[in-house]
């Protein structure tokens, strides 16, 4: 059933309270090995839709699997359910955010993208996740908004949207719709200073609080 590992693996309350991420640095390298060794099937990278390296970030991802022989689907809420992905005709989240990036990540990819964001306002998150299930790769990246993945399992998880002005009333919704023992999840933080980053336009580290990884990037980054 798809919705089996609902709450599967929930991080007691206590823990959460005391968590403090490790910070260790991790590299594209690595997540591949784990999601191999683990056998991980779902990979959700929860984003904010306007910065442009996290795209590139699950472009290299998908890009290696796919050179080491891993049959991958990539799923982006970006693009919406019933239009081609890079429809100029097409109302979707990549033409209100960074329709360049959206775009940039649609040509780089070597998986074949996914629109996952669905036309209809009701059940949006169920929506999104019976269009993952339904995929036919044996391994599905997911992009789609950081309020979907950050702090899944987490019962007691708070997360505020919109500068702090409103609560996201499920932190997680999405990833929890899957079992834990086949998702890793990664949650992007962003970078505020300015000028050229010298390890590249974004940064990995091992997490283990909200996300099993975090993702660090310039917050206005192009791609």
């Amino acid at each position: 059933m798809l919705f089996a590992g609902l709450l599967v693996g929930a991080v007691p309350a206590e823990l959460a309270a005391v968590c403090a991420s490790s910070g260790t640095a991790a590299t594209v390298g690595a997540v591949v090995r784990r999601i191999e060794d683990e056998e991980i099937r779902y990979v959700f990278v929860g984003e904010r839709h306007g910065v442009g390296p996290v795209k590139r970030f699950t472009a290299d991802l998908a890009n290696e699997l796919v050179a080491r022989g891993h049959d991958v689907g990539l799923y982006v809420e970006g693009f919406r359910t019933g239009c081609e992905p890079g429809d100029e005709s097409c109302r979707d989240l990549a033409r209100l955010f960074n329709g360049e990036a959206f775009l940039t990540l649609l040509s780089e990819s070597r998986a074949p993208v996914h629109p996952l964001d669905p036309a209809e306002r009701d059940r949006r998150t169920l929506r999104m996740a019976a269009t993952i299930a339904g995929g036919p790769e044996s391994l599905r990246i997911v992009l789609v908004g950081r309020s979907h993945v950050a702090s899944a399992w987490d019962p007691d998880a708070e997360l505020w949207v919109y500068g702090g002005g409103v609560r996201y009333p499920d932190p997680g919704d999405l990833v929890e719709a899957f079992p834990r023992a086949q998702a890793l999840t990664m949650a992007f933080e962003p970078r505020f200073e300015s000028g050229a980053d010298e390890d590249g336009p974004y940064r990995l580290q091992v997490d283990g609080c909200e996300a099993d990884y975090r993702l660090v990037a310039r917050r206005r980054a192009a791609y």
